[in-house]
């Protein structure tokens, strides 16, 4: 509004200003072509209506006549016109300064209207670039012509570019050729007038490659005519990989548990195996009657079962151990070959039994190693009774053990059904068999080669698998570090003296379970031994305060009163300390021995006992002796 009146204010003294300026230029004798008196006079007429308008025109005009009149016209003075002539001429002049001054005002206007529009258009262009710079996420106008329109800063930062930069150049340049391909469907779709929204994974030029969510909505004109489309666009290149972390994980949750599924199954296969001939045998014993070879025969198969069953338990726990970071190696200086003696001792039984081939190869110098004998000849173990239980009967297993630079190499081979390729990644892991549980009689728990794996990267060696493929045979390589520095030759220990105390020993044993007591204390009396029997923890410490028993062989999970209580009890009693106790549980890991020994035990066992092992025990312990 101020503006417009200024305007007018302007046009007003140029009307005045200009009139005047004419006429003085008249009176000074002024030629204008033609000889017209009132034609000069157009000119402020023109300039005062262009700059104030309507108004500020026709006082131009009419101040134009008047001046005209009185000071160039006949007769001088005076406002009156006596020529007829020019009495029109000044009539003419009235008429064309007033269309003229009425034409530019329209012209006026019409500038006036379209700087207003322009205004609001800016205004609501700038409006709507803040709407839009506020929004998280893409926002860009394209035309027709695939050219960018109007970007929001956040696009302009998605590739680098500062604000406007990209305004009119081809969305192709912008995002790069793959991109654009991609993109180019979509955008076809929103250009024929329909709305369209996808995901998809762009790999950008600028930007890199990204995850997008993209909705682009047309532009249609009154006319019907698609003049471009909105592109909004959201990152969700995050949400997309976390996406596919969780669609990994449950992946791998749901084979997981497919696997401990087909754990489950297979362990109760497994532990069917070796409790079938152990019940055969129970019946064979009571058929056999005075038939003392077959009585051996059953004996010696029932033994075999329950080693069996054993080292199944065993590994099961070796692995649980391991994973939990809980088993410790008992290094020492050891020769290689001694550990590949004992594995194959201990598995050639097996191996001959399935109709097999054993080739074993040692190295030709002795290679020392810093290791477990035990562990290391665990591994040799589960690697040939591997091999043996993957072949049809009359292979062939191969070992070599050999020393290559600063390494000890093992290699266990077969003629095998062996390895898919797809199989050698995983075949380590917990619970893996290289074919289904019901095609294998003998496969296994899927546990050997885990716990492998973890025994030989405790010593800081490494193991790996190789296989042709299916029905070509496979190939497990162990490699460890050798013993560094001279080996030391240590001198032989002295033979030690067995001291035996009395033939016969009190021994109070206690067990929960009845049959396990009863079976024991009957063993231990046919070695001549006189027992008792408890079965809770508050009857084994009164068993023992009647008793007084030599030793006590002594179960820790109790009714009423735990073991590890039970032992503590039995110390406090008079010639408590002089008892030999003895943990026998099923709980064998090193926690528990820990807390056996503050509990006051002598020996761990872990069941079930041999009675090798049971002779030996009560042979070394003398019933006299002191504990410190």
């Amino acid at each position: 509004m101020e503006r417009h009146r200024g305007e007018r204010s302007l046009g007003y003294l140029v009307a005045a200003g200009g009139t005047v300026a004419v006429l003085l230029l008249r009176l000074e004798a002024w030629s204008w072509p033609g000889g017209s008196v009132l034609l000069p006079f157009l000119i402020p007429v023109l300039a005062a209506s262009w700059y104030g308008g309507l108004r500020p025109g026709l006082l131009a005009t009419g101040l134009s006549v008047i001046a005209a009149s009185y000071f160039l016209l006949e007769p001088l003075g005076s406002l009156w016109i006596a020529d007829t002539s020019d009495r029109i001429r000044a009539g003419l002049f009235i008429v064309i300064g007033m269309a003229t001054s009425a034409v530019t005002e329209a012209r006026r206007k019409a500038r006036r209207q379209h700087e207003q529009a322009e205004e609001h258009a800016a205004s609501a262009r700038a409006r709507l670039k803040l709407v839009a710079d506020s929004v998280p996420a893409l926002i860009s106008y394209v035309d027709a012509d695939f050219r960018y329109r109007l970007n929001n800063a956040a696009y302009d930062a998605w590739f680098g570019r500062s604000p406007g930069e990209l305004e009119g150049v081809h969305v192709r340049e912008a995002v790069g050729e793959s991109a654009w391909q991609k993109i180019r469907p979509y955008a076809e779709i929103a250009l024929s007038g329909k709305f369209v929204e996808y995901e998809t994974e762009l790999p950008y030029r600028d930007a890199g490659t990204r995850w997008v969510h993209v909705s682009n909505s047309p532009d249609i004109g009154p006319d019907g005519r698609v003049r471009g489309f909105v592109a909004h666009v959201t990152d969700i290149t995050e949400r997309k990989h976390a996406e596919l972390k969780r669609q990994k994980v449950e992946q791998a949750l749901r084979e997981a548990d497919r696997r401990k599924n087909d754990f489950l199954a297979i362990l109760a296969h497994e532990l069917r195996n070796p409790l079938a001939p152990l019940r055969n045998g129970l019946q064979l014993l009571r058929l056999a009657g005075e038939d003392a070879e077959a009585f051996e025969q059953t004996r010696g198969m029932m033994e075999r079962q329950l080693e069996q069953m054993v080292r199944l338990i065993d590994d099961l726990l070796d692995v649980s151990r391991i994973t939990r970071d809980r088993l410790e190696l008992r290094r020492e200086q050891m020769e290689l070959a001694a550990a590949v003696q004992s594995a194959v001792e201990g598995c050639r039984p097996f191996i001959e039994s399935c109709g097999h081939e054993l080739a074993v190869t040692l190295p030709a110098e002795p290679v020392y190693l810093h290791a477990d004998p035990m562990r290391l000849a665990q591994v040799i173990f589960n690697l040939l009774s591997n091999a043996a239980k993957y072949m049809n009967q009359g292979g062939c297993v191969r070992l070599r053990a050999e020393r290559q630079g600063n390494q000890a190499v093992v290699s266990v081979s077969d003629t095998g059904i062996g390895i898919q390729p797809e199989h050698l990644p995983r075949i380590f892991e917990m619970f893996s068999q290289v074919d289904s549980a019901l095609e294998r009689s003998q496969g296994g728990l899927g546990i050997g080669l885990s716990l492998a794996r973890g025994l030989i990267e405790m010593h800081g060696g490494t193991i790996e698998a190789r296989s042709p493929g299916p029905g070509q045979g496979s190939e497990f390589i162990v490699r460890l570090p050798l013993l560094e520095g001279q080996p030391r030759v240590e001198q032989p220990a002295a033979e030690a003296v067995e001291v035996s105390g009395p033939a016969g020993r009190r021994i109070l044993v206690v067990d929960d379970y009845r049959d396990s007591a009863d079976t024991l204390a009957t063993m231990l009396e046919l070695m001549g031994h006189d027992t008792r029997t408890a079965h809770d923890g508050l009857e084994a410490v009164e068993a023992a305060g009647s008793f007084r028993p030599d030793v006590v062989l002594l179960d820790i999970g109790l009714p009423k009163l735990n073991g590890y209580e039970a032992a503590r009890r039995i110390r406090e009693q008079p010639g408590g300390k002089n008892i030999v106790l003895v943990a026998v549980t099923g709980w064998g890991q090193d926690e528990d021995k820990r807390r056996a020994d503050e509990a006051g035990f002598d020996v761990h066992l872990t069941k079930p006992v041999a009675a090798d092992v049971l002779k030996s025990l009560l042979a070394k312990w003398r019933p006299d002796r002191k504990r410190a």
